[in-house]
């Protein structure tokens, strides 16, 4: 009950948490620092579910530059991987987590592929079809244009990475 209670607070106000369920060394939220004397709480219940990067440290409530690098392009562009293998054969879409974290390596959330699904179907970048009692997603012509649209965008900043010296 007071884990549950925590993570709503450090959910609401977003600061640094560790996630307990997983045992992860990852924190949750990062965020502002008003909120760094219910971190400094949850650590002195439970000082081993610190991550390694925290303890003895002083709180950092800033995100990682790569790590926020890293969010932002792959679970908060959940699309581009769904269509990427929707490209490759139609999906199911309760297939969809599985084959996410397989093919490209990290778990998006249990509900959060559904609902992008649904959205790129509303948006006309996938269709679906009713086969037997599931829905069968495939990607349509509009869906494989925006794909090559993130491939050109993606192509140009790794050039610009390369331009640099």
């Amino acid at each position: 009950m007071a884990i549950k209670w925590l993570l709503r607070l450090f959910y609401r106000r977003k600061i640094a948490c560790v996630n307990p369920i997983r045992n992860s060394d990852e924190p949750l939220f990062i965020g502002t620092a008003e909120s760094e004397a219910a971190l400094r709480l949850s650590a002195f219940a439970k000082p081993d579910l610190l991550p390694n990067s925290l303890r003895g440290e002083p709180l950092s409530f800033s995100m990682l530059p790569f790590l926020h690098l890293q969010k932002t392009n792959t679970k908060d562009n959940l699309w581009i991987y769904i269509l990427l293998l929707l490209r490759k054969k139609e999906v199911y879409g309760w297939e969809l987590p599985q084959m996410i974290e397989k093919e490209y390596g990290f778990k998006p959330g249990k509900i959060t592929p559904y609902r992008v699904l649904y959205r790129l179907e509303a948006d006309g970048f996938v269709e679906s079809k009713a086969d037997q009692r599931r829905r069968v997603y495939k990607i349509t012509k509009k869906g494989a244009e925006e794909i090559g649209k993130a491939k050109n965008f993606y192509q140009d900043l790794f050039n610009k990475f390369d331009a640099v010296k």
